[in-house]
């Protein structure tokens, strides 16, 4: 594989882990050069179009190959996570995919990675289970696709529970991922990957409705090359409602995704599944308000050293408007903002959120058995793509678009299976600020189909899965001007 050269051996452990002198500290800033329209008349921002924004983005047309980075999950039997693999072939040539996982002994002595090729054909779907290549609970898997251009994704399963989303294909040195609670009944798990021929170095701070915290044992956590740690945060920080975790590499890049159980003693199931966000930023963009009767928060976090003023506008279906509400989150701190509490009964709506300071912000929704967390958009593209659309034949499955952009555009979805490119529904105009839902098992849209929305402006697009009692949403994967 291409990954960066040197040994491989590779590790995978689960907190503690072996801690080292200090290295001289070296400073890791994410630059943000991203220009921001306003959208209609008013001062409703339009996304951004910035790779740096997104972990995961599309390769370059003219790419021979792309690695993708798959981090959280188990792969052994008796895991609470299972994680299974999602390689969708979207070009008009045959792909190969090598597929890289790492492993370590009981002991965790490390070893060599167990590989896996697989071979998908001209706009076709493969599927792995990552226990069948190599059976170890904290498997980092690294997916190369050679030969035409694809997507990643991945699932994690628990019984009945699934969650789902995108794969990375950028590491960084820092991580954002808000939406968290160590509340009764929830386990809340960090996962880290270093991809790379050199061990990284980081410090996980948490910041929550009690105050930031610094866990000792999480500063200078060394992340071995080519290895995954898991951190189980509800053991560092206990029975919090709200858990945002920041994580800053001193040496190196990582790539940082994170899990939720619920286990029903407090009122809620489910398993989530969030890749973090590399960076902050001023508007975040989310198609999906709640889609299942229960709790929807919007977790704001403000990791910066000042206040930070944000205008949260749920922007409802229909005729009838909301004013948009201001809430202060001050320097370093998280609030949740309750999305359902000024929504009429039965009313779908999406989010829109314009800060004065770059923040990071996600979702956390419940309801029906089930559970979900998705990480809103800081950026727009004319092209998503999706490496399933569908969970099961009968699961309730949809594609959700905004539109905040300034003008109206076209927005039609395709399907993508079995080497044909299929319309899914004839293509429709999304006026500014509005948005269009296609239901997947009304146009009977096929288990294995990847999935492209292609719109006429800048819009945002999601994928809700229903599946009783598993819930899951994910933004799709935006075909961007890449960064590298």
């Amino acid at each position: 594989m291409s990954t960066p050269a040197d040994p491989s051996t590779a590790t995978a452990t689960t907190r503690p882990v072996r801690r080292r002198p200090l290295l001289a500290f070296v400073a890791l800033v994410l630059i943000i050069a991203a220009a921001f329209a306003f959208a209609g008349s008013g001062s409703s921002p339009a996304p951004a179009r910035a790779p740096a924004l997104a972990a995961a983005t599309m390769p370059p047309s003219d790419a021979r190959s792309s690695a993708w980075y798959c981090v959280a999950g188990t792969a052994n039997r008796g895991g609470t996570a299972d994680e299974t693999l999602v390689v969708a072939n979207v070009g008009d040539r045959p792909l190969r995919a090598d597929v890289e996982v790492t492993t370590a002994t009981a002991t965790g002595a490390a070893t060599a990675p167990v590989r896996r090729r697989l071979d998908v054909a001209a706009r076709g779907q493969a599927r792995l289970r990552v226990g069948d290549v190599v059976a170890t609970p904290n498997p980092g898997v690294v997916v190369e696709t050679i030969g035409s251009p694809a997507i990643v994704e991945h699932e994690i399963r628990n019984g009945a529970q699934l969650a789902a989303g995108p794969c990375a294909r950028h590491a960084s040195p820092g991580w954002y991922l808000p939406a968290g609670t160590t509340a009764k009944g929830a386990l809340q798990t960090l996962a880290l990957f270093d991809p790379f021929g050199d061990d990284a170095i980081v410090d996980v701070t948490f910041l929550t409705d009690g105050g930031p915290l610094s866990p000792e044992d999480l500063q200078g956590l060394v992340v071995p090359r080519r290895s995954r740690v898991t951190v189980p945060v509800h053991d560092e920080v206990r029975r919090r409602t709200i858990v945002a975790t920041m994580v800053q590499a001193r040496v190196g890049r990582v790539v940082a995704e994170q899990s939720l159980a619920f286990d029903g003693t407090a009122g809620r199931s489910g398993l989530t599944l969030a890749l973090g966000s590399p960076t902050t930023a001023t508007d975040w963009f989310l198609p999906a308000g709640s889609f299942v009767r229960g709790p929807d928060t919007m977790t704001l976090m403000n990791p910066s050293d000042a206040t930070a003023s944000v205008t949260v506008e749920v922007v409802l279906d229909g005729a009838a408007n909301l004013s948009p509400q201001t809430v202060a989150v001050p320097d370093h701190s998280v609030t949740n903002v309750d999305l359902l509490a000024r929504v009429p009964a039965n009313i779908s709506f999406w989010v829109r959120l314009h800060a004065d300071n770059p923040i990071v912000a996600g979702q956390l929704t419940s309801g029906g058995g089930g559970a979900t967390t998705v990480m809103p958009s800081a950026l727009g593209a004319r092209r998503w793509w999706f490496a399933f659309g569908r969970v099961t034949d009968v699961s309730a499955d949809s594609i959700i678009v905004a539109n905040p952009s300034s003008r109206a555009g076209s927005v039609r979805l395709d399907a993508v299976r079995g080497g044909t490119v299929t319309p899914v529904a004839t293509a429709r105009t999304v006026a500014p600020g509005a948005r269009t839902s296609f239901d997947l098992r009304a146009a009977r849209v096929p288990t294995g189909a990847a999935l492209v929305v292609t719109a006429g402006t800048d819009v945002v697009a999601e994928r809700v899965n229903l599946a009783a009692p598993a819930i899951t949403a994910a933004l799709g994967v935006p075909d961007v001007p890449d960064a590298g």
